[in-house]
C-alpha cells in the first residue's frame, strides 16, 4: 500500500504518516467482524482524519449493485417495507462523522479534503447547523460527511435507519 499513487502524491503534499496507520488492517479485519468498533489513541493520531478516509477508500460492498467497473446504482430508497429487511450495503461506502461542535466538523472536513488532493464538496463536506457543503451525491468512491451530532440526531428522526448511510462514526465520545 506504501507505494500505492494516491499514498505517494498525500506524502508529496506534506500529510505526515500518523500512528493510526499501522490499525489501518486490523480495523478493517475488526470492522468485518462486527458492527461496532471502539479506538481510543492519543491526540494527534489520525484518528478523526484517517479512519473516515479508510472506511471510503478500503471498504467493500456486497452485493448486487455494484458492478465489475465498480460503477452504482442509487442507494435504497426509502419505503414502508425497509423496516423488516436485514441491513446490507451494496454502495460504495457514506461515512457520516459526528463532531462536538461545528467548527471541529468544518475545519476536520477541510482538512481531510485537503489531504485526498481535492475540493471540498467532491468525495468530503460537512453539515452544520446554517452551514453546509456536503460531500457529492454522485461519488463513485464513497464519500466522508463530518456534522454535528444535533444534524445526526435530526436526520435519525426522518429516518431512523440511516438508508443512506454506511458508517456512523462517533468523534470525541468521551465528550457526549
Amino acid at each position: 500500500d506504501d507505494d500505492a499513487p494516491a499514498e505517494r502524491a498525500k506524502e508529496r503534499r506534506g500529510v505526515p504518516r500518523l500512528p493510526v496507520r499501522e490499525l489501518r488492517r486490523s480495523l478493517g479485519e475488526a470492522l468485518g467482524d462486527s458492527c461496532c468498533l471502539v479506538v481510543s489513541g492519543g491526540t494527534g493520531s489520525g484518528k478523526s482524519t484517517q479512519i473516515p478516509q479508510y472506511l471510503i477508500d478500503d471498504f467493500r460492498a456486497e452485493g448486487p449493485a455494484m458492478s465489475d467497473q465498480g460503477s452504482t446504482t442509487a442507494p435504497p430508497s426509502e419505503g414502508a417495507d425497509d423496516e423488516e429487511r436485514p441491513v446490507t450495503w451494496e454502495w460504495p461506502a457514506r461515512v457520516v462523522v459526528t463532531e462536538p461542535r461545528r467548527i471541529a466538523a468544518v475545519s476536520l472536513a477541510e482538512r481531510v479534503a485537503w489531504e485526498r488532493g481535492e475540493a471540498l464538496g467532491q468525495s468530503v463536506g460537512y453539515t452544520v447547523r446554517g452551514d453546509s457543503r456536503p460531500p457529492s451525491r454522485h461519488s463513485r468512491n464513497g464519500t466522508v460527511e463530518f456534522c454535528t451530532v444535533g444534524i445526526l440526531l435530526r436526520r435519525l428522526q426522518g429516518d431512523p435507519r440511516l438508508r443512506h448511510v454506511s458508517h456512523v462514526v462517533v468523534d470525541e465520545v468521551h465528550e457526549r
